[in-house]
């Protein structure tokens, strides 16, 4: 299967436990795209497919929270379609959507657990909180910088390694220390 082709880093797992989004740059091999792939309990299955291939990389996907065994109804990533890193939201499964979320850079976006706020870090390393109201359409606020994390994306893989972690209330971080410099 062609689905099998080519390394995989993993991005996030859905809350309800049904989906998994990776990072991979087949079958180009010049720009990283977004897939998914369904996995069920039973033995069956799924084939992964592309839920962002363009001809630019797109990185750094996670699923925005849910509740019980609802599917997640939005995706954060990060794409450089500008010419710079940004943070978009799209809609999901559908992906018809999209939202920038950050006007002057932005890299690793990670939801609170209750899904009204979004992070991200900026090219310069500044740890930015969105506000998200969670909605039948997404609506979300002005990105507000809470503190400077010391984080630096060089070399240019880091890019797309998460270098944080936010506690389920959005009120505690753990950085990459390695990263700091």
């Amino acid at each position: 299967r062609s689905s099998d082709l080519g390394p995989k880093f993993p991005a996030d797992w859905s809350s309800d436990g049904q989906v998994v989004t990776y990072g991979s740059q087949w079958p180009d091999y010049r720009y990283m795209h977004i897939w998914i792939v369904s996995l069920s309990a039973s033995e069956q299955q799924h084939k992964a497919f592309p839920f962002l291939q363009h001809s630019h990389g797109e990185y750094s996907a996670h699923f925005s929270p849910t509740s019980g065994r609802e599917t997640p109804r939005w995706l954060a990533y990060v794409s450089n379609e500008t010419g710079r890193f940004e943070v978009y939201v799209r809609d999901f499964p559908a992906g018809s959507y999209k939202w920038q979320i950050s006007n002057q850079g932005g890299l690793h976006p990670q939801w609170r657990k209750d899904g009204r706020e979004l992070f991200y870090l900026t090219l310069d390393g500044t740890l930015m909180a969105v506000a998200v109201n969670p909605g039948v359409s997404f609506e979300f606020g002005a990105p507000q910088p809470l503190f400077e994390t010391g984080l630096r994306f060089l070399p240019q893989y880091k890019i797309w390694m998460d270098q944080y972690a936010v506690s389920g209330g959005g009120q505690r971080f753990l950085l990459d220390r390695k990263s700091v410099v």
